[in-house]
């Protein structure tokens, strides 16, 4: 891509910015991580640690 001239009187002339660059998000499928099932609650209930007296 050629540069883009100076203008003569930069007052009269169109203000122009650079392009801004954007990063799309490549979707692959390999940076989202697997779904790993929710941990349920053993079947007597949400005390799974060792009681101690």
């Amino acid at each position: 891509m050629w540069p883009l001239p100076e203008p003569a009187r930069p007052e009269d002339a169109e203000r122009w910015d650079p392009p801004v660059l954007v990063r799309l998000p490549l979707d692959h499928g390999c940076d989202e991580q697997p779904e790993r099932p929710q941990p349920r609650p053993a079947p007597w209930g949400m005390r799974t640690a060792s009681r101690r007296p």
